[in-house]
This record gives C-alpha cells, sequence and structure tokens, in this order.
C-alpha cells in the first residue's frame, strides 16, 4: 500500500460494494459508493487471489452464524449462483472436447 495513513468511514448502511475481476491480467477492484451522493471510494490493483480468499472467509464466517434465516437464504442463493455457473463450464468444457 502506498497510503500511509488510515481513513475510516463510519455509517455506511446506506452503502454499496462492487466487486470486479478484471479477465485479462490477476487484478480485481472493488467499490464502495454512497447510495444517497453518489460519492465512492475505489480500492483499485487488488490481488484477485486475496479477494477470492477474502470472499471465501466471508461465506466460511457466515456460515457460524446459520441461525439468521437472511444469511442462510443468502447462502443458499450463491449455492445456486455457483451452480449455474460450474453447469456453463462444464457444458464449455464437454463442447471443447467435442
Amino acid at each position: 500500500m502506498q497510503k500511509a495513513t488510515v481513513t475510516k468511514f463510519n455509517g455506511l448502511a446506506g452503502c454499496g460494494i462492487t466487486l470486479h475481476s478484471f479477465g485479462w491480467n490477476d487484478e480485481s477492484q472493488m467499490t464502495v459508493s454512497d447510495t444517497t451522493s453518489g460519492d465512492s471510494v475505489v480500492l483499485a490493483g487488488l490481488s484477485t487471489q486475496y479477494l477470492r480468499g477474502s470472499i471465501k472467509n466471508y461465506v466460511k464466517d457466515l456460515g457460524y452464524r446459520d441461525e439468521n434465516v437472511e444469511r442462510r437464504q443468502f447462502l443458499e442463493t450463491l449455492s445456486e449462483e455457483l451452480a449455474t455457473v460450474l453447469s456453463r463450464w462444464e457444458s464449455k468444457k464437454a463442447e471443447a472436447q467435442s
């Protein structure tokens, strides 16, 4: 990191987070946007490997709080989306081998 100071943002309930991974290199980007004003903070140049690891850890941590219906629904939806993507990849793999 090139920035030596820490900036804290409080009261971020009205914010959205966007994650983006670039297909042509090993970099990702995270954007935190204020849904009211449209202001945003962009973290560019993140390692895709570390971003994936963070997502994996986030999902793993959610599993420890399975008494929460909303978290369980999120994990089920995520599971369905993952199955869809994996199915599409398997189809492309099968087409390539034909």
